[in-house]
């Protein structure tokens, strides 16, 4: 099987070719190769390859503080990478393709089932990303009216082994680098940044790779969008206590910190049970993928 895999160079997209590149031939062409903003080039890429399957992860996103007065700019260049992998890919028969969904598609409040989707709006602080998403959501669907398998995968916030080249981009992934090199440089003390109390959903990416690469070839069975979630979710200090622990480093946490986040509002994780019935069900619990993140970057 010929797969192709957009935003290649990415943390998710480059974990994903490197494992399945082990069983097929997978193609992650670089931005001179293929510009997911110019239909010209999606158009003769996908023309001259002839992919048998797509894996959408390419995506603009800019740092959560740096998002607001920029919502339209990042919905509207996503708009257009998703309609040109879309659009493109139908033109040229390309039959299935798995896009990359997010948790923050769902409204602030809302049981997180596939079929609250597209209720309300999406959270403000990321709204263009997050409606980019739902529109890409839509786009999906009109396709499988016309015979096509594209399908949402609803995934919560990722985490896992990542390449140095650049800082992790994912909140748990540069704690788990800030505690390495901390203890590479022989220091003891892990300061805590951020709001304490807000909850976070946390998926291990090697468990939604073994997930993607076993449903390949029944990827017509799956239904249009299906959460994969962890039915776990936590404060973001009890991640870094977890990190602590693992590389045997004191927390420090200023008690300024602490009233200032204490929010007490809850949140739901994921809802799984449609994943269920296609065999999902994840194998890593949270500290054990930590420690095989930590074991990875060391390495």
């Amino acid at each position: 099987m010929k797969i192709l895999i957009t935003g290649g160079s990415g943390f998710v997209g480059r974990y994903i070719a490197s494992e399945l590149a082990k069983n097929s031939m997978v193609l992650t062409p670089t931005h001179s190769e293929m510009d997911c903003s110019n239909s010209a080039s999606v158009k003769s890429f996908i023309k001259n390859t002839s992919p048998d399957l797509i894996i959408h992860t390419a995506a603009f996103i800019l740092p959560t503080d740096e998002m607001k007065g920029n919502h339209e700019n990042i919905l509207q260049r996503n708009q257009v990478i998703n309609k040109n992998i879309l659009h493109q890919a139908a033109l040229h028969d390309v039959k299935n393709i798995f896009c990359f969904g997010s948790h923050t598609m769902y409204s602030p409040g809302i049981k997180k089932n596939e079929s609250n989707l597209l209720i309300a709006e999406t959270p403000n602080f990321i709204r263009g990303y997050a409606d980019s998403k739902r529109l890409l959501l839509q786009e999906c669907k009109e396709h499988s009216l016309l015979g096509f398998n594209y399908k949402m995968l609803v995934l919560p916030s990722i985490y896992g082994p990542f390449n140095l080249d650049s800082y992790p981009k994912q909140m748990l992934n540069s704690i788990i680098l800030r505690a390495i090199r901390l203890k590479k440089e022989k220091q003891n003390i892990l300061d805590v940044r951020g709001n304490l109390t807000a909850q976070r959903e946390y998926i291990f990416l090697p468990d939604v790779c073994d997930w993607i690469s076993k449903k390949i070839k029944f990827i017509d069975e799956l239904p249009t969008v299906l959460n994969l979630g962890t039915n776990s979710i936590l404060p973001i200090l009890e991640y870094y206590k977890i990190c602590s622990k693992l590389t045997n480093l004191e927390l420090n946490v200023e008690k300024e910190m602490m009233y200032k986040n204490d929010d007490k509002s809850s949140e739901d994780p994921l809802n799984t049970t449609q994943a269920l019935n296609f065999g999902w069900g994840v194998t890593t619990p949270i500290e054990e993928g930590i420690m095989q993140t930590i074991k990875h970057i060391e390495g």
